[in-house]
């Protein structure tokens, strides 16, 4: 992975400035980003601590293994939530 040096806090990510694709094994990507301020919402958005932001391609990248674990229960919890709601609309309670 090349490094161009730049690391910055942007909202609580780190965005790192690449200046070519990074080595990642399960890699999420967006083009269409034009500055960090947008890598680091990209990252807020999606449960991201730390996003590669290659600015010559307008890319950011980040490793779905790295996803913040707040992020993932609240995707859990909203999961089970839908199950619970589906299962009661399947089978209403029967009286008596």
């Amino acid at each position: 992975m090349n490094y161009s040096g730049s690391r910055f806090q942007v909202s609580g990510v780190l965005v790192q400035v690449v200046s070519s694709a990074p080595a990642i094994a399960k890699v999420e990507m967006l083009g269409g980003i034009r500055d960090k301020t947008e890598a680091a919402a990209w990252a807020n958005k999606n449960g991201y601590a730390t996003v590669y932001f290659w600015q010559s391609r307008q890319r950011v990248y980040a490793d779905k293994l790295t996803k913040r674990v707040d992020v993932l229960a609240k995707q859990i919890q909203s999961k089970a939530d839908h199950l619970v709601r589906e299962f009661v609309e399947s089978y209403p309670a029967v009286d008596g």
